[in-house]
């Protein structure tokens, strides 16, 4: 098949219109959505009928569309702009074609093809069904850490993978992080991703979205490298937590008013404290990897950390640079021990604060390692059991025994999915870790079993404390077109994009 003519007819836009062919087997259903380095078109495979997703290299303020004896051409511009566009093109198709090779990762969208057509370069991705996460709050409302974390593990663990072989994403944001049906997030849009080479200064337009590209991505030979993306997912966190993008990194240069989400979302301080680094202006005093990131918001930090010992001279006040090995033995251990005599009041009441909001996840993953399940009073550290699918009875035997403190209050709603007297949600989120006596309280949601016809859903009563919701309660909604997916999703659009031509 040869790409659709239009000889006859005024071109629409620059986008390609529908029933466009592409690469002799694609048919162009419709536009999805624009971003600084191209457009996202719904089409179809003609040959099995599936749905997919076309991203077309169309870098804003580089080329334009024109005819060419009637066939849609992408035209560049001339000059040092003409210059930009070619070495985009290029590592659009090298970066593109190396994304292939991590199909296996299912939290990422899958390149299906890279092909050269119409004067540009085109791949083709997987149709993913869904909401975009930043639709979603501005649908539902903020989430709290325990409620978004366990959905950004997968994307946190497969970007540590693609950052190992080189390739960084450079636009990590809401808009990029699709909430599928199955209730799992996948990172789209890799149109602005580029090769690491730490040994090569690039030069290259720099295109970017406001609030959630560091201060690097604004410069054309900015140090680009996977402590971008860690700002990238700092900032996506931290709108999910708070329901705003952080203060723009070129204005926060200028003067800095980005207050931390503790205390005013649901996270612990610590993790608050993690994000902040994440979103540090300075390279350096960034988070250098996604797993460094990760071990950060998922370990509370120890009350043991390094300090250095000195010990002054009581006649000069001056520091004594070499002790005898005795003496300086005695002063490590004197000092260790009053460490562990120290209360940790203040610790137990920044958790104790932060839990208080009511969490349902259900599907928190277990990150605390074997070191950390003692605090350094001496107190036991336990860990909340996943009460979720299990009977009432069962439930309230279990926690009695982990912690026979803690008061187990229930509501109950109708559930269409589990047999009535079975808990469907809790406070709580399972693998929270605190210690004995800290939790006084949790509330455990109970299955009335299918909601009857005739009757209207039971509310829940004042007196009950009210549960936060799970991600996976709103589905999109569903639009005119027969393209629903990244239709309805907020695919970013051209005006959520600064376009810098630098180089």
């Amino acid at each position: 098949m040869k790409p659709k003519a239009f000889k006859n007819q005024p071109y629409p836009s620059h986008t390609l219109p529908s029933g466009t062919i592409l690469n002799q087997k694609y048919c162009i259903s419709s536009v999805l959505g624009e971003g600084g380095f191209g457009i996202t078109y719904a089409a179809y495979d003609t040959e099995c009928g599936d749905k997919v997703a076309i991203k077309e290299y169309f870098p804003a303020g580089l080329a334009t569309r024109e005819y060419q004896n009637g066939i849609p051409f992408v035209s560049h511009f001339q000059g040092q702009l003409e210059i930009s566009f070619k070495k985009g093109l290029k590592r659009f198709q090298n970066e593109a074609a190396a994304l292939k090779t991590f199909h296996n990762l299912s939290n990422l969208i899958s390149i299906e093809a890279v092909f050269e057509e119409n004067g540009t370069a085109y791949f083709v991705m997987e149709y993913i069904e869904g909401i975009t996460l930043k639709h979603f709050i501005e649908q539902n409302g903020p989430l709290s850490f325990d409620e978004l974390f366990p959905l950004m593990v997968p994307i946190l663990e497969a970007l540590d993978k693609i950052h190992k072989k080189g390739i960084i994403h450079r636009d990590i944001s809401p808009d990029n992080l699709m909430l599928s049906d199955d209730n799992q997030l996948h990172l789209i849009d890799f149109g602005a991703f580029s090769l690491e080479n730490p040994n090569e200064t690039k030069t290259m337009t720099v295109i970017l979205k406001a609030g959630y590209a560091p201060p690097e991505q604004y410069l054309s030979d900015g140090k680009i490298g996977a402590w971008t993306d860690v700002y990238g997912i700092c900032a996506t966190i931290y709108m999910a937590l708070t329901g705003a993008a952080p203060q723009e990194a070129i204005r926060r240069i200028q003067k800095d008013t980005l207050e931390p989400p503790y205390p005013k979302a649901a996270i612990r301080q610590w993790q608050s404290n993690a994000l902040m680094k994440g979103l540090a202006l300075e390279i350096s005093q960034r988070f250098r990897s996604v797993e460094k990131l990760y071990d950060a918001l998922t370990l509370p930090p120890s009350l043991k950390e390094a300090t250095t010992v000195t010990i002054d001279t009581p006649s000069a006040g001056k520091k004594i640079k070499k002790l005898p090995i005795f003496l300086t033995a005695v002063a490590i251990i004197l000092f260790i021990y009053t460490l562990v005599k120290l209360p940790t009041d203040s610790l137990h009441s920044q958790e104790s604060d932060a839990r208080s909001s009511h969490i349902t996840t259900d599907t928190f993953a277990d990150t605390t390692s074997e070191a950390a399940r003692t605090s350094t009073s001496g107190d036991e550290i336990l860990t909340m059991i996943n009460m979720v699918n299990s009977p009432l009875k069962n439930a309230k035997t279990a926690l009695k025994e982990l912690d026979s403190s803690i008061t187990v209050k229930t509501q109950k709603e109708y559930d269409n999915t589990h047999k009535k007297g079975i808990v469907i949600a809790q406070s709580i989120a399972k693998q929270t870790q605190f210690t004995r006596g800290q939790i006084t309280q949790i509330v455990l949601t109970i299955s009335k079993g299918k909601e009857p016809v005739t009757q209207a859903p039971a509310t829940t009563a004042a007196s009950n404390p009210p549960v936060t919701k799970r991600p996976a309660t709103t589905q999109a909604p569903k639009s005119n077109t027969k393209d629903e997916g990244y239709k309805v999703n907020g695919v970013p659009e051209e005006k959520d994009y600064t376009t810098i031509h630098l180089d």
